[in-house]
């Protein structure tokens, strides 16, 4: 059964003025950033104080990002792990597109995020490039 994804605004981010949450089952599975000419979607770290929660396992939800990326753009996507300010670990790629691509492109990866965390982490890299390969995490060159 495929799982209803929600993209609502958000407020999270103060330098952020256009932004949006993406809501999956019970929990806040993205955040979505979009500028003048494109955007970043990352992996949710903290919750807004409203809204479903951010799902509690931050290394499953990485790992479901980057194999839902690979399954749906390929494997050539550069995904990035980075920490916020509070040492959170996140997984983000960014791209030229419009918003109603994010939009799509966003819906399509939350989606398949819900129907791949049920799969164990493995997750070796604490910062820098990342790429997914038949499945999993690797550290790119």
């Amino acid at each position: 059964m495929t799982q209803h994804v929600l993209i609502l605004e958000s407020t999270k981010f103060h330098h952020a003025k256009r932004q949006w949450r993406i809501e999956v089952g019970r929990y806040t599975l993205l955040r979505l950033t979009y500028g003048q000419t494109g955007g970043a979607l990352k992996t949710a770290t903290a919750w807004d104080g409203w809204g479903r929660p951010v799902f509690p396992d931050p290394a499953r939800l990485i790992e479901a990002m980057a194999v839902s990326v690979e399954n749906l753009a390929g494997p050539q996507v550069d995904l990035w792990l980075d920490e916020d300010a509070k040492g959170r670990q996140f997984l983000e790629f960014s791209a030229t597109a419009s918003l109603s691509d994010f939009f799509e492109g966003a819906a399509l990866i939350a989606a398949e995020m819900a129907a791949i965390l049920s799969r164990p982490a493995r997750l070796n890299s604490s910062s820098g490039r990342l790429a997914c390969a038949n499945g999993a995490l690797v550290a790119a060159a």
